[in-house]
């Protein structure tokens, strides 16, 4: 029964267009008024789907998937050289040098985040 009220809302929006185009106003109304009456049929033989029963066979609940993320935080350390500085003086031999700043590598901690 239903099918038919779709069938005649699909005329109807044909004839809505139709006469809509040729600016025919009573005709024009006429298809309207189809069309509203077509999906209030449409809207009454719609088989109600609040069940759990479809053809006398029960059917199960589905629940939606939750999409779940987690995060780990990773620390991560480099090693940050020390640059020594060194300066030729008059007062060493030719070729040699002195260490005037003495000093040890330090550490460089990061943070990075894992998906």
């Amino acid at each position: 029964m239903q099918s038919i009220y779709v069938l005649v809302l699909l005329v109807a929006i044909g004839f809505t267009v139709y006469y809509a185009t040729k600016k025919k106003q009573p005709h024009l109304y006429f298809s309207i008024a189809a069309i509203i009456l077509a999906f209030i049929g449409i809207g009454l033989t719609a088989p109600a789907s609040s069940s759990n029963i479809v053809n006398n066979v029960p059917v199960e609940t589905v629940k939606k998937a939750e999409l779940v993320i987690t995060t780990k935080d990773v620390s991560v350390k480099s090693v940050v050289p020390f640059t020594e500085k060194t300066i030729d003086g008059s007062s060493l031999a030719n070729g040699t040098t002195k260490v005037t700043q003495e000093g040890v590598n330090g550490e460089r901690t990061g943070l990075l985040c894992h998906l």
